[in-house]
This record gives C-alpha cells, structure tokens and sequence, in this order.
C-alpha cells in the first residue's frame, strides 16, 4: 500500500493494482507496523498463515517503479531459489 496524495492510497498485489481509496488526510498511528498479524493497539494478532517474500515501505511509487521494484525483488527471489 502508498499513499499517492494527502487523500489517496493505492494498494498492489504481485505488480498488479487491487485499489485505493480516497479519503482525508490523516496521521498515522503511533505505534509499530505488523507484516503478517494485524497490529491490535500496539499488539500482534490473528497471524496469517501465507508467506510473504517481500514487504516495501517507504515513498509512493510511480507505475514504472513500482514495475522496476517488482521486477528486481522477482530477480532476487528467483536467484537465491525463494520463487
């Protein structure tokens, strides 16, 4: 998920766009980010039982880095046999 503006977000899955949302602008809560369990008040919980391979947080992404990015983390995982 990146926040493309200060009220919107987009959300891909495997370098395909599976939406967004538009809303005002809010700040983020101040607690940690849970990858793989939903973050209960600051608490992990109702872990998931997928693998994930590759979590980015950072800038917003336009579409052609957002290909970039996907093609180098498939590139990497590929080459040390995680895919």
């Amino acid at each position: 998920m990146e926040r493309t503006s200060a009220t919107a977000a987009a959300a891909y899955l495997n370098n395909t766009s599976v939406g967004g949302i538009t809303d005002a602008s809010a700040l983020p809560p101040a607690f940690s980010l849970f990858i793989g369990a939903n973050n209960n008040g600051g608490v992990a919980a109702q872990f998931s039982p997928h693998q994930i391979a590759v979590t980015y947080v950072g800038a917003a992404l336009s579409a052609g880095e957002q290909t970039a990015a996907y093609n180098a983390f498939q590139t990497y995982l590929q080459a040390v046999g995680a895919v």
